[in-house]
């Protein structure tokens, strides 16, 4: 009767159980993929139901009536009244 070693039965253990794992990840990956899918259908789905009627530059206005304006210490502000530099200007 053959004598076989105790540490390649567990080798062969630990491939079988490292190969079912990563079919069962494969499983749940492609499960979620579905429902984040479906998700996202639904959820353009009700947004184009509400927002068929209205125009998309009324949703514009309302947008920028919500925006603030940058404070005066904000490098953007700061950044859009610094002269540039061009050939009718110079650094000095």
């Amino acid at each position: 009767m053959p004598v076989i070693e105790v540490g390649i039965v567990v080798g062969y253990l630990v491939a079988w159980a490292v190969q079912k794992a990563r079919w069962a990840g494969h499983r749940l990956d492609e499960t979620a993929n579905l429902a984040i899918d479906v998700s996202a259908d639904r959820l353009d789905e009700l947004v184009r139901t509400k927002l068929q009627d209205i125009p998309p530059s009324k949703i514009l206005m309302k947008k920028q009536q919500h925006l603030r304006p940058a404070p005066k210490t904000s490098l953007m502000y700061c950044w859009t009244r610094v002269p540039r530099c061009g050939p009718h200007r110079s650094l000095t």
